[in-house]
């Protein structure tokens, strides 16, 4: 990304310094690959990505932030591959090691960001703790029904 090209707040300056502008310009394209060191996160700024999860799908589109749980749990990998549903999408990115420089120049920025972030992360750590709990009691019912409909009865 570019410096502003008029005298801009330091706040502004400091930001076009460290965010890049990353596209994914075909429908498929891998933006991030399950397993993959996390050295970076972002925000979808246009399109729609397809979240590839274990045993789990979806879209994600734009305000999404992607990649964030990298900041909460250091030297772990991603848990989702990401690929992007139609070509043209746009995705804003920041090193993970360019965080803490920020917030120092920034607090108050950095302060919402990282409060913004943390929200994602703990919203996406609740519904991943649904869907496993979900799938847990389906699985459940369906040993349930495979018991009686073997013969089996309890005594």
């Amino acid at each position: 990304m570019q410096s502003c090209p008029l005298p801009c707040p330091p706040r502004v300056e400091d930001i076009s310094h460290r965010v890049s502008v990353q596209p994914h310009a075909r429908a498929q394209q891998t933006v991030v690959q399950a397993g993959e060191p996390g050295t970076w996160f972002g925000i979808v700024l246009t399109g729609d990505l397809i979240v590839e999860l274990p045993n789990f799908e979806l879209t994600v589109g734009p305000g999404t932030f992607i990649g964030e749980m990298t900041l909460w749990m250091e030297g772990t990998s991603r848990s989702a591959t990401m690929r992007g549903k139609e070509p043209g999408g746009m995705i804003a990115t920041m090193l993970v090691d360019e965080v803490g420089g920020f917030v120092e120049k920034n607090p108050a920025v950095g302060a919402k960001l990282l409060s913004l972030m943390a929200g994602s992360a703990i919203g996406k750590q609740i519904d991943n703790m649904r869907r496993t709990l979900r799938n847990a009691a389906t699985s459940s019912n369906r040993m349930e029904l495979l018991d009686h409909g073997s013969g089996a009865e309890a005594e």
